[in-house]
């Protein structure tokens, strides 16, 4: 997992020096065709499709680096791709549609699904003309028998970035402006949008003009006061990859009178550990069916596999219960499985499963020493280690390890497979908190990426896409069109392209 930091943290200086050397002067006000705001997976896509139809585009990005939270991703949904039709596997557009939908109990926008669905495939070829590559046996499932739909980027996000971004600055018809925040934006008097308020490096404000809008700003993750309001959730889940995400584009969008829709739906990730380093190898072991979750009763709560394969129900779970408090409990058998045969769940591609971790014990010794893990030789010490009423706790080790004896659970229905005792001679428990990738609720669009207001029109010149937009999930995130915000951003940045490019035209 350090080489994971590692690369991202190199490939986001070189892109941060590449920006402060290449980043225009404004010199003045301008005006172009078109206007793309955030310059992310979405924002990228749009901006080099506009420029692909021979429109003049200015990109803007507030922060110093492109690519956002894309630089975190790893593969993107496509349904019938030529490269998943090499691998002659499935599934098709219309199952992808039919599962969405009903994964999602059809709170989904489906127009907007099927849309998305249908030109996925194509998004991917576009990707391949522009330079990006993808790894050897791509598309894979992300858990074993699980939809093959997850196309593998060489380089994984931020080497998808590093080709757009290039290509971008490449293009004699896009300028990008970093460290260049949208304040607002500007509407004639019939309600039209024919620019954008920003703010340079230095404070200056421009006003810049454009025959459209393209919104490609991402969600809200980093706003505590949105989060708190929209989501129920607070300091009780941990954003990862999110850095300045504080619905820039939402509150425009609305401040010109949009919906918005799905507002509280998060890309949950799984869980980390409270005061662990995400890439340390304790947070792989936090992510093993074998384990068991317990809340602030000491009471199992779940089927721990079920909310680990599919990692986006784990916040679900874990926010219904006592304060939000979940401990997962393993012990020194777990630990040697761990370092000497490997870890069964995987995080993504950059731990693939049966990964082993050979310097665990020392990692969770320092980890101990901290505070950070608690430990203890006897279920009942640990119990008082972490607050929870011994009795509850040490009765549900006991049915649990009954389970396990007869090899079914009767509680969650665990798949035998991962019904693993605790025996000792040393207990563990980490406090966990569930991560999130990102908001999934924002503007409401139809499908063609065109804002819709309070009156059910869609406002002139103005259009939205990538995780800035609602109406692509539900409720919560589904992993069964894996890769699907990462496609998603990718694929309305076209859409909404080529219907600005449309309507400039007119």
């Amino acid at each position: 997992m350090k080489k994971l930091s590692t690369r991202i943290i190199s490939a986001l200086a070189i892109m941060c020096l590449a920006a402060i050397i290449t980043g225009p002067a404004w010199g003045k006000d301008l005006k172009v065709d078109i206007i793309v705001v955030g310059a992310g997976a979405a924002g990228f896509s749009a901006a080099l499709t506009a420029a692909e139809g021979g429109a003049s585009v200015a990109l803007f990005e507030k922060m110093p680096v492109p690519g956002g939270t894309t630089n975190f991703a790893e593969g993107l949904f496509a349904a019938e791709s030529s490269l998943q039709k090499k691998r002659l596997s499935g599934p098709t557009r219309d199952e992808a549609f039919k599962h969405a939908m009903h994964f999602n109990h059809w709170r989904a926008n489906p127009d907007l699904v099927r849309t998305f669905i249908n030109k996925s495939a194509d998004t991917v070829d576009w990707l391949i003309n522009q330079g990006v590559e993808f790894e050897e046996g791509t598309p894979i499932p992300i858990w074993p028998g699980g939809p093959v739909t997850w196309h593998i980027v060489k380089g994984h996000g931020h080497g998808l970035v590093e080709v757009l971004a290039k290509n971008a600055s490449e293009n004699e018809n896009i300028t990008i402006y970093y460290r260049t925040p949208v304040k607002e934006l500007i509407s004639d008097s019939k309600g039209k949008i024919v620019g954008v308020v920003a703010e340079d490096k230095s404070g200056k404000t421009i006003k810049a003009e454009a025959g459209a809008v393209i919104l490609a700003t991402a969600g809200f993750a980093n706003n505590k006061e949105w989060m708190k309001k929209y989501t129920g959730q607070g300091d009780n889940v941990v954003p990862v990859g999110q850095v300045q995400k504080m619905g820039d584009g939402i509150r425009m969008a609305v401040e010109v009178g949009a919906q918005t829709l799905n507002m509280g739906t998060l890309q949950y990730l799984g869980v980390v550990g409270v005061g662990i380093d995400v890439f340390s190898p304790i947070t792989a072991t936090l992510w093993q069916p074998e384990n068991i979750w317990v809340n602030a009763f000491g009471k199992r709560f779940c089927d721990e596999a079920a909310v680990i394969w599919e990692w986006s129900f784990s916040g679900n779970i874990i926010n219904q219960q006592k304060d939000g408090i979940t401990y997962v409990i393993y012990d020194d058998a777990a630990v040697k499985i761990f370092m000497e045969k490997g870890i069964t769940q995987g995080i993504g591609v950059i731990v693939p499963p049966g990964s082993k971790l050979p310097d665990l014990d020392s990692v969770i010794e320092e980890a101990v020493s901290k505070g950070i893990i608690k430990t203890a030789s006897s279920v009942e010490e640990l119990a008082g280690k972490i607050n929870v009423d011994a009795e509850k706790f040490s009765a549900t080790i006991e049915k649990y390890n009954g389970f396990c004896a007869k090899n079914q659970d009767d509680s969650y229905v665990k798949e035998k497979r991962y019904l693993r005792p605790l025996t000792g001679p040393k207990y563990y428990a980490i406090p966990v908190k569930p991560a999130f990738i990102g908001t999934l609720g924002g503007i409401k669009i139809n499908s063609k990426t065109e804002v819709i207001n309070t009156e059910w029109e869609t406002i002139p010149g103005l259009y939205a896409a990538g995780t800035c937009t609602g109406g692509y999930e539900g409720e919560t995130y589904d992993l069964g069109t894996t890769g699907g915000t990462f496609g998603y951003s990718l694929t309305t940045g076209r859409i909404a392209a080529e219907y600005a490019l449309k309507y400039i035209r007119k």
